[in-house]
């Protein structure tokens, strides 16, 4: 397996991080800033939840409905408030957790595991480091949960895909990938020795309600555009070519004007690879030798 790579605190995921760790395997690690950046925000957290300050979808209920305060806030006896904060976080999962149609690529999944727990591990959501190192031990024993394709909520984000992979890790009976099979999480928990994460605070709303599945979708295919980007534009340098294009066209001048970096780029690209070409035109050259047959200027289609 290659080199682990560190999330939290101020640390970066890059497309190459990414790439390593929904597709190659590479083992992921909770850095020691973002650790006790955790335990900082929790704590704070934890002091507003017992002075028992109304807090959105901690002891509230959620969307329109956040106008319902949970019925133990104001209880001397705190378990049965606790119980119920827990409750909800649990529901909240498990409500969910309704994907459908095809099943969700490996790679998309693990992508998305990774940017949760980087999410968190910022340490500005108040959850506890337990629950990002829930999310690592998953990768890093490459237990894939089995999301599906459909059934996300996105004013919210990717709630539903989100939900199915945080109940893999609190042991609902879902599916996961590992070794090759399908096994139901709670089993395969048992079997590995792992405790199922218990939710508390407002870790369940954490969990689901983010983009991490839909910026893991991006992340990969742009991670693939980066690396086919080059070829690409050989590609097209070579279409142009055996058309006879006049080079004029692709003068940095031409492209400067519109001030697009990206455009510059391509342009640059483009004629790099035309260098000795003995097909491209010179403009002063078309212009010398034009005819009824071949123009000063090429088709605007190209």
């Amino acid at each position: 397996m290659t080199e682990s790579i560190a999330i939290g605190g101020e640390r970066r995921i890059s497309l190459d991080d990414l790439t390593r760790v929904a597709r190659d395997g590479c083992a992921v690690q909770l850095d020691r800033s973002g650790y006790a950046q955790m335990l900082l925000s929790h704590a704070f957290f934890a002091g507003q939840m017992q002075r028992r300050i109304p807090i959105y979808g901690l002891n509230t209920q959620f969307g329109d409905q956040v106008v319902l305060l949970d019925e133990h806030l104001h209880d001397y006896e705190s378990e049965r408030y606790e119980t119920s904060l827990q409750n909800r976080q649990s529901s909240l999962v498990r409500s969910h957790n309704c994907g459908l149609g095809e099943t969700a690529a490996p790679e998309l999944v693990r992508g998305a595991m990774l940017l949760r727990a980087q999410c968190l591990a910022r340490g500005y959501s108040g959850v506890r480091p337990k629950v990002v190192e829930s999310y690592l031990e998953f990768l890093n024993r490459g237990i894939v949960p089995l999301c599906y394709r459909y059934g996300s909520i996105g004013a919210s984000g990717d709630l539903v895909p989100l939900a199915t992979i945080a109940a893999a890790v609190v042991g609902e009976d879902v599916d996961v990938r590992f070794q090759g099979q399908l096994v139901a999480a709670p089993r395969l928990l048992a079997e590995l020795g792992l405790h199922p994460l218990r939710l508390q605070g407002r870790e369940g709303l954490a969990l689901i309600n983010g983009t991490s599945f839909m910026s893991s979708v991006a992340g990969l295919a742009l991670a693939d555009l980066t690396r086919l980007f080059a070829t690409l534009l050989d590609v097209i340098a070579m279409a142009l070519e055996s058309l006879y294009v006049i080079e004029a066209g692709y003068f940095p001048i031409v492209h400067a004007l519109k001030g697009h970096h990206g455009e510059l780029h391509v342009a640059s690209s483009i004629q790099k690879f035309w260098t000795g070409s003995q097909l491209i035109r010179k403009l002063e050259k078309a212009r010398s030798e034009a005819t009824t047959e071949i123009g000063v200027q090429d088709y605007y289609s190209l």
